[in-house]
């Protein structure tokens, strides 16, 4: 099964190609056009370096935020399009789920985060060693929106509370 997957929630923009559990191709740009500009040239671009067409796409995934509201729409209504158009289906991912999986086997909690503007931050605190590589059986520690300095001061009580647990 081939899955087109996109990730328009921040300034830069990735591409996949997977099929079945193999990584085909991906394309990651950062660059001053916007998403609107780049991402169906980009997806052009991908599948034809590889020799694929659109018709060969199984079904698309793409990141649902948190992120930056107007880079989702447009990898939303992307995606939605050419999805109906081929009658396809859809998959959305949390991309801080997204960004967790970088890391499928930490023995150690991870953290990823996502500027949200005006000293805020999203962050997701989870514990890979629970979901091994598994998305659906991702577990949070926690999930809060604040500041900079709040979330990291949260986070450093959190990994303090978890090191204390395995001392005991």
């Amino acid at each position: 099964m081939k899955i087109l997957a996109i990730d328009t929630s921040t300034p830069s923009e990735s591409i996949a190609l997977l099929e079945d559990d193999q990584l085909i191709a991906e394309l990651t740009t950062c660059i001053q056009k916007t998403h609107a500009e780049r991402l169906l040239p980009s997806i052009k671009t991908l599948l034809d370096n590889i020799g694929t067409k659109l018709e060969h796409i199984d079904g698309f995934a793409l990141a649902i935020g948190p992120g930056s509201f107007t880079g989702l729409r447009i990898g939303l209504s992307t995606i939605k399009g050419l999805a109906w158009s081929l009658n396809k289906k859809v998959a959305g991912i949390s991309t801080l789920e997204a960004l967790a999986m970088n890391l499928p086997y930490s023995d150690k909690p991870v953290c990823p985060m996502l500027d949200a503007r005006k000293k805020e931050v999203e962050r997701l605190l989870v514990n890979p060693a629970e979901f091994a590589g598994d998305p659906g059986k991702i577990k949070e520690i926690g999930e809060e929106f604040g500041s900079l300095e709040e979330n990291l001061s949260r986070l450093l009580v959190r990994w303090e509370e978890l090191e204390m647990k395995k001392l005991y």
